[in-house]
């Protein structure tokens, strides 16, 4: 396992599938602010601007 990552569900494991894992970590992107896909976001032309003019974001996710 790495950081981050730990066993659910108390490291059981299910059949053939095995045990599931935690996952914890952050997630990043950009979004282009001109692009029409992007307007329904509220006061993206608003938001600061990377170097390439992109809005980055990022969010910790938890999964399993």
């Amino acid at each position: 396992m790495f950081p981050g990552q730990s066993a659910a569900f108390g490291g059981s494991s299910f059949g053939t599938v095995g045990r599931y894992e935690k996952l914890r970590g952050t997630a990043t992107g950009e979004l282009d602010p001109n692009d029409s896909r992007n307007k329904v976001i509220t006061d993206i032309e608003l938001a600061p601007r990377n170097a390439a003019g992109m809005v980055t974001y990022s969010m910790e996710r938890e999964e399993g």
